[in-house]
C-alpha cells in the first residue's frame, strides 16, 4: 500500500482550527445566541440593523445567521445606560459570556466616549492598527505589528493565534471568521495510507490549547446538549457539535481534514475606516500571480466589501484597483 505524507504545519493547523470553530459557531449562533439576541432586542425595542452581511453570515442556507448578525450589529450600538433594563436577563449574560471571552481578545466596552452594552474584542489585528496612519497600512507592516501585539498581550484569540504564526493569508482568513465580534483539492485514488507530520510551533500549540479550552466550554458543550432535531440537517458542518481536540501530534489528521474543508479563497474582511474620508480598509485572500499559492490583497474603498461581494465581483484571482492613501486617522472597527 502506498503511503502519502500529510504535513500539519502552522498554516494547516490554524486553518483546521478555524474550520472547526466556524462549524460550531454557526450551530451555536443559530440555535442558542440568536434566541438570546432576539430576547434582548425585544426588551429594548431594537430591530435589525440595515447593514451588509459580512463573513459567513451571508450563507442563506441557515436563515437565522443573517438575522442574528443584523440584530447583534444593532445591539452593538446600544449604550449601557440605554440597555439598563436588560442587565438581569440571562440571555444577555449568555451573550456577554461569549463576546467578552478571550476567544476574541480583550473585551472593550468603551466606544466613542460611551460605555456600551456589548463589548467588541480587541485582538492582535485591531491592536496593530491602533496609532497607524492610512499611508502606513500594508500587509508586511500589519502582519509584523500584529505578531508583536499578540505576544505582548498574550492574545490567544483566533486572530491572535494567526498573528503569532506571522502568516498574512491565515490572518486575513481567520479575521473574517470573527468579523461580528472583532473591534471593527486533489482527488486521490483508493488504496492510500497516510502518514502525518506535526510541524506546529510548540508555543503556538500551547496558546491554541487555551483558546480550545474556552471554545469547548462555552460553545462545544452547549452545542452537544442541544436536542438532536436542532443539530439535524445538512446546513451545519459535521464538527458543529463536537469539541475541538487538543493541539497535539496525535490529532494531526483532524486538523488536516478540517483544513482541507476550509474554503478561504476570496475571504474579505473590513478592518478599519479612515476618520477623515470614511474610506474603508480591507484585507482579502486571493490567488497569487502565476498560480503560486495565496496572497493578501489589501485595498481601500469608499464602500464596504464583503466576502460574497469580493468573490462575485472581483474573483479571488483578480485584481482590485487601489485607492486611499494620504494622511488621516484610523477608526478601529
Amino acid at each position: 500500500m502506498d503511503t502519502m505524507t500529510r504535513i500539519v504545519d502552522d498554516r494547516v493547523f490554524l486553518l483546521g482550527l478555524d474550520q472547526h470553530y466556524r462549524g460550531g459557531m454557526k450551530l451555536f449562533e443559530a440555535r442558542v445566541l440568536f434566541n438570546c439576541a432576539k430576547a434582548v432586542a425585544g426588551r429594548l425595542g431594537v430591530g435589525e440593523a440595515n447593514v451588509p452581511l459580512e463573513g459567513y453570515y451571508a450563507e442563506a442556507e441557515i436563515p437565522e445567521l443573517p438575522k442574528y448578525f443584523r440584530l447583534m450589529r444593532a445591539l452593538q450600538d446600544v449604550t449601557e445606560a440605554r440597555g439598563a433594563a436588560t442587565q438581569s436577563m440571562p440571555e444577555l449574560k449568555r451573550i456577554l459570556e461569549i463576546t467578552g471571552s478571550a476567544m476574541y481578545g480583550r473585551a472593550q466596552y468603551e466606544r466613542n466616549g460611551e460605555r456600551m452594552l456589548l463589548p467588541t474584542g480587541r485582538d492582535a489585528f485591531s491592536e496593530a492598527l491602533r496609532g497607524l496612519l492610512p499611508a502606513d497600512c500594508n500587509v508586511p507592516a500589519l502582519t509584523g505589528r500584529a505578531r508583536d501585539a499578540a505576544l505582548e498581550h498574550d492574545d490567544i484569540s483566533l486572530v491572535g493565534l494567526a498573528a503569532r504564526a506571522g502568516d498574512p493569508v491565515v490572518l486575513a482568513a481567520l479575521r473574517e471568521s470573527v468579523v461580528l465580534y472583532a473591534e471593527k483539492i486533489l482527488l486521490l485514488s483508493g488504496g492510500l495510507k497516510y502518514r502525518y507530520e506535526w510541524r506546529v510551533d510548540p508555543e503556538l500549540a500551547r496558546s491554541a490549547n487555551r483558546f480550545i479550552e474556552i471554545y469547548n466550554r462555552l460553545v462545544a458543550g452547549p452545542n452537544a446538549a442541544l436536542p438532536a432535531g436542532a443539530r439535524a440537517g445538512t446546513s451545519f458542518e459535521w464538527c458543529a457539535s463536537q469539541p475541538i481536540p487538543q493541539a497535539e501530534a496525535r490529532h494531526a489528521p483532524h486538523f488536516y481534514g478540517c483544513a482541507e474543508d476550509n474554503e478561504i479563497l476570496g475571504r474579505c474582511v473590513h478592518i478599519a475606516t479612515r476618520h477623515d474620508t470614511r474610506e474603508n480598509y480591507h484585507w482579502a485572500v486571493r490567488g497569487a500571480s502565476g498560480g503560486r499559492g495565496l496572497e493578501v490583497d489589501d485595498f481601500w474603498s469608499g464602500e464596504l466589501w464583503t466576502t460574497a461581494r469580493y468573490r462575485s465581483e472581483k474573483r479571488p484571482g483578480g485584481t482590485l484597483r487601489r485607492g486611499g492613501g494620504g494622511i488621516g486617522n484610523l477608526e478601529i472597527v
